[in-house]
């Protein structure tokens, strides 16, 4: 993740999340392509009305995948 495009406000967010369940939420998206979930290689975060949307990579197929974490 060294090339990773993030806002101040989803970092914030992001820290929020122990690393145990970052890691969970990073190997568990939906892939439109895989039609499974997979693992996100995470190219970018930001907070939008105060959810998390994480975008990245399936490190299956190579296709964009996106993550939305709402907030409680």
């Amino acid at each position: 993740m060294t090339d990773l495009s993030l806002t101040p406000e989803a970092l914030k967010l992001w820290h929020q999340i122990s690393p145990s369940r970052q890691t969970q939420i990073l190997n568990n998206a939906w892939c439109c392509h895989c039609h499974q979930g997979v693992a996100l290689s995470l190219d970018s975060m930001r907070e939008e009305n105060n959810d998390l949307i994480l975008t990245g990579t399936c490190q299956i197929c190579g296709n964009t995948t996106i993550r939305v974490l709402e907030h409680d």
